[in-house]
């Protein structure tokens, strides 16, 4: 495997790795309570006592022992072994490293799981990039999955000199309706019946920062952005939880696999909205959700952020919590598509899709300050920045400050002067530096040698910026912690300098607790939640592919076993 491209995580990848669930039931009988300090202080027991091994409370401090009571940290150190008692289960690390537990600040684990586990529009962890490969795909698909209702696949993406063409898939769908999306998110091919449920016809008006794509006026069935909810608002209702969530366990146990202990969930994708939180609390209630989750509903309009705001007051559980809104201000990257100043590096008066405009924007922010939300912006182009920054200057300057610590998302490409404006307002990054890899050829091709600065995240981070790291995925082709900092940690193609372990595992843990309003999470000093994950040796002291090395042994949440490799 390339070094710079991280594993695309596939479904059949995945149930690989399912014998690992069965191991969590195996746990108690590894770490038995083995007897009691005799000399331990009347001070709160330890209920549980991790110990033998190497415990990080941040990237710069380490201890040799951490008690939790309850679900906090209660002590460390030999203070922590001071208060064993006779019923603390000691949980012996055997030489491995704990970290505080990590957050994905960015990924789309419901939209993804149901996107994978449907067709997949890709040659091994290649995207199909041709629509004769995709007709074939479908085709072949179609033998398998008879019946007469919606086929949804995602992952293609066309190279240079291929059109998207809805249309052509008619000739082997015939009266089937399909949606196949493309590998960012940001835009699907649909047929004709497919067209025609949507009642998409030569005179339908895209939505705000939406595109029909249109041949001589007739739609060709490729459609973009927010002109993609035409049709998911037709083909999602007819879904039930069961069918959008039913592979979501799966991918919940992968994550956790791969060491995440937290996601900032987004119920959605541009023009797709999954926003059914009950999904999550559902599994939780049944003692099935390995990983904490703070979702983010998609809002497409001003009219959105009420509905946002009381759907979070709605679904809420132990491991589940409403975290905020998320917007798209402009298209994707990969896509040529980021709202950007310069163009296309062939098309200079292309400068990518936007969904708002100024006043509209303004308008969705000062609803969800008033309605103490938060909110993800994606943004990827300059323009978009600077739009987005000075709508929050200004209801900044009415108000006096931001209520709301938003997130700004991605951040292909950031002017110097655009730094200094951010640094100003209470705002947290979410960067993905997993793109460096995984979509670095598309950068390049569209923006040319302006890809030379995109996704600068160092500049961030010097610059005294909050920087969590998400993935994405299934954007990016994986959602595992080690294989992204493998990634981040070497040179990118372009001329922008890698970050360092230690800055990607603060980012992971303070700065995507930071990013979802967790004080209680990013650290395990004494009072902190107990959120790890344990490592077979330190991340720290490698970088590079020798990441990708690195075993994870366990995740626990509030100090309890969440996964356990086998």
């Amino acid at each position: 495997m390339p070094h710079d491209r991280p594993r695309r995580v596939s479904l059949s990848r995945f149930q690989l790795g399912l014998a690992g669930a069965a191991a969590l039931t195996l746990l108690a009988a590894c770490f038995p309570p083995n007897g009691s300090d005799p000399e331990a202080s009347n001070t709160e027991r330890a209920e549980t006592l991790f110990s033998n091994g190497t415990i990080h409370l941040d990237p710069t401090q380490s201890t040799e022992a951490l008690a939790v009571s309850g679900s906090k940290v209660v002590a460390v150190g030999a203070d922590a072994l001071a208060r064993v008692g006779p019923d603390t289960l000691k949980v012996d690390l055997k030489g491995a490293h704990a970290y505080p537990g990590f957050t994905d600040s960015h990924m789309h684990l419901l939209a993804g799981s149901f996107g994978v586990s449907q067709l997949q529009l890709l040659e091994g962890d290649q995207p199909l990039d041709t629509m004769d490969a995709i007709k074939t795909k479908l085709e072949a698909y179609l033998v398998q999955h008879p019946g007469d209702g919606w086929v949804v696949g995602m992952g293609w993406r066309m190279t240079a000199g291929n059109t998207p063409d809805g249309l052509a898939l008619d000739a082997v769908t015939g009266d089937r309706p399909v949606f196949l999306v493309d590998l960012s998110g940001h835009s699907a091919l649909v047929n004709s019946k497919g067209m025609e449920l949507a009642g998409i016809d030569a005179n339908t008006i895209a939505p705000a920062g939406g595109e029909i794509v249109k041949d001589g006026g007739v739609p060709t069935g490729w459609i973009k952005e927010s002109a993609m909810s035409l049709v998911s608002d037709v083909l999602i209702p007819t879904l039930s939880d069961a069918q959008i969530g039913g592979a979501l366990p799966q991918f919940l146990a992968l994550a956790a696999s791969g060491g995440l202990t937290g996601a900032s969930e987004v119920l959605g994708a541009p023009g797709l909205n999954l926003s059914r939180p009950q999904i999550f609390t559902q599994l939780d209630q049944q003692g099935k959700l390995p990983v904490r989750i703070h979702y983010y509903v998609p809002v497409f309009k001003a009219e959105d952020v009420a509905a946002a705001a009381a759907l979070g007051r709605e679904h809420k559980s132990d491991r589940v919590r409403f975290a905020g809104g998320k917007i798209w201000i402009d298209g994707a990257m990969g896509n040529g598509d980021s709202w950007t100043k310069f163009g296309h590096v062939d098309a200079p008066n292309e400068h990518g899709s936007h969904y708002f405009d100024a006043s509209t924007l303004k308008t969705i922010l000062e609803q969800a300050e008033s309605h103490q939300m938060p909110m993800q912006l994606h943004i990827n182009g300059d323009a978009a920045m600077d739009q987005a920054l000075d709508a929050l200057e200004s209801i900044k300057a009415s108000q006096g400050s931001l209520r709301q610590a938003h997130t700004l998302v991605h951040l292909g490409f950031v002017e110097p002067t655009q730094i200094d404006r951010i640094k100003k307002l209470n705002v947290v990054i979410s960067a993905q530096p997993g793109f460096w890899g995984s979509t670095a050829d598309t950068t390049k091709a569209a923006y040319g040698h302006h890809f030379n600065g995109a996704y600068n995240y160092k500049a961030l981070i010097e610059a005294g910026l909050k920087l969590s790291i998400g993935t994405d995925w299934p954007v990016s082709p994986s959602p595992f912690p080690l294989n992204v900092m493998a990634v981040g940690s070497q040179p990118p193609q372009n001329d922008r300098r890698p970050l360092t372990v230690a800055e990607m595992i603060h980012s992971y843990t303070e700065g995507s607790a930071a990013s979802v309003l967790r004080t209680d999470l990013g650290s395990l000093t004494v009072g902190k939640t107990a959120d790890l994950v344990v490592f077979s040796e330190d991340p720290q002291s490698v970088t590079g592919p020798a990441l990708e090395q690195i075993k994870v042994k366990a995740t626990y949440l509030g100090g309890k076993p969440a996964y356990v490799a086998p």
